[in-house]
């Protein structure tokens, strides 16, 4: 599955992805042309004409694996239908390019969708009439002075309620009836120097994993009240290529509440979890294959094991 990239800037894209509900269908796209792929033939479905402004990001609906909204480059959202390609309709109401979107996936009443621009402005939307509900404009500003300055991140809680905002410098908690103001907010201070990279939440909801610029990796309770471990700069097991990999993705496993897979930056995926080392035993003794990676500051809250690791090979 490979995005033409032909006539856009590579230096200025957005690459997007969203994997449909059922699991069956992917939408992407890499500053032009949006395209559906088939996960289990990796075959190209069909391809979206977007013409400028270019997609910046893209969620599909919960309610319609044919309904998508695309954040685009110019401040407002699409939401379209792939199979007719029809633009259902237009959202406007940020001023920056629309870098993150979420929908909510109620049990009992209608969704709504979060997205989040670039300007750090946070919108929530009416599903039902496609109408914005409330916005407001944050202080989670992207680190521009980092070599990983980037976008920021929105993520909706397992209440379908409450979403994580992921920053380069910080992160906040809103709730979605009131984002007037955050729930809570966490800004890294020592030992977390450097910027963050990814954070999601836990399978259940109960922690949030964090990624930074050295490699290092934080567990939070989900409302901040505490950092429960810290693992020092992580490296992939032996073999693996480079020494200073850091994560630049983190996703959680959506079936074992306790792990979570991290794309490095060499290209390799490492899943790992969480993992208490017996108190009579060296290190690293646990059973299997673990491996113990923490570093001087054994005092700062356990470790981590590896469960796998894939390298990513370019054909």
């Amino acid at each position: 599955m490979v995005n033409n990239m032909n006539d856009v800037n590579r230096k200025e894209v957005v690459h997007s992805l969203a994997l449909s509900k059922d699991g069956y269908s992917a939408i992407s796209a890499s500053g032009g042309e949006v395209y559906r792929y088939d996960i289990r033939t990796s075959e190209t479905l069909y391809t979206i004409m977007c013409p400028p402004p270019a997609p910046t990001s893209i969620a599909f609906y919960p309610h319609d694996n044919n309904i998508v909204a695309i954040g685009m480059a110019d401040s407002t959202i699409q939401i379209l239908n792939t199979i007719e390609q029809v633009v259902v309709c237009t959202l406007a109401g940020h001023h920056d390019k629309v870098i993150g979107l979420a929908f909510s996936i109620p049990d009992n009443y209608t969704s709504v969708l979060v997205s989040l621009s670039a300007d750090a402005q946070l919108c929530v939307w009416k599903t039902e009439e496609w109408s914005k509900r409330r916005s407001r404009l944050g202080s989670l500003q992207p680190d521009q002075t980092t070599a990983c300055a980037g976008d920021l991140r929105v993520q909706f809680h397992n209440d379908q309620r409450h979403v994580l905002v992921v920053g380069k410098t910080q992160l906040a908690v809103y709730d979605t009836l009131n984002v007037d103001r955050p729930v809570t907010e966490w800004v890294p201070q020592s030992p977390f120097t450097a910027a963050i990279t990814d954070a999601t939440y836990s399978y259940y909801g109960l922690e949030v994993y964090v990624g930074f610029a050295d490699g290092s990796v934080a567990y939070l309770h989900a409302l901040f009240k505490q950092w429960r471990r810290f693992v020092p700069p992580i490296h992939p097991p032996l073999g693996a290529s480079g020494s200073t990999a850091y994560p630049v993705a983190i996703a959680a496993h959506p079936w074992h509440g306790d792990q979570f897979a991290m794309g490095m930056s060499d290209g390799s995926v490492i899943v790992v979890e969480p993992w208490e080392a017996p108190a009579d035993n060296e290190p690293g003794s646990g059973e299997g294959s673990s491996r113990d990676v923490r570093g001087p500051n054994r005092n700062q809250g356990g470790s981590i094991k590896f469960c796998g690791l894939f390298q990513l090979c370019k054909m």
